[in-house]
């Protein structure tokens, strides 16, 4: 494998899809959202995923108005397989909940229903699992850190 030119080392770490989708994040998320460009970045993920033999399906469609959610929908699309949705639930505290009709809706993440359903869990009594605790030494040398709830 090592001396194979048709070997799997290589492993794509992000695509051009995904920047165009933080980037569609980032300009929803500011003070002042940019909602045109992140419109248009967004467009272009779903305009080529939608795209056969150069014609746009008929399927395709994409909101006057884009929302965060718009974007995270396009991400669990986009990147299924890469392991990516964990840190968009832990970075907008929203969570994909299927619905009676079989539709995707980004809920709140302490109000989602239960994740696990073998033994019941919910987030909401979990929280703490979204937060990386802060290391004792980093606490030590500053004194203004204090550690997050539930470390």
């Amino acid at each position: 494998m090592i001396n194979s030119k048709g070997s799997s080392l290589n492993f794509p770490v992000f695509r051009l899809a995904e920047i165009y989708l933080i980037a569609a994040e980032a300009l929803l998320k500011q003070n002042n959202p940019d909602q045109a460009k992140a419109r248009t970045y967004l467009e272009t993920v779903r305009k080529r995923a939608f795209t056969v033999n150069g014609e746009l399906n008929a399927n395709y469609d994409l909101p006057a108005t884009v929302t965060i959610e718009d974007v995270l929908t396009e991400r669990l699309h986009e990147l299924p397989l890469e392991l990516k949705v964990w840190d968009d639930i832990r970075r907008n505290r929203l969570y994909p909940q299927l619905q009676a009709d079989n539709s995707l809706k980004w809920v709140d993440i302490a109000t989602a229903e239960t994740y696990n359903k073998r033994d019941n869990k919910s987030f909401k009594d979990n929280l703490h699992m979204l937060l990386w605790p802060i290391p004792q030494s980093a606490m030590e040398r500053n004194p203004n850190l204090t550690q997050n709830p539930g470390y």
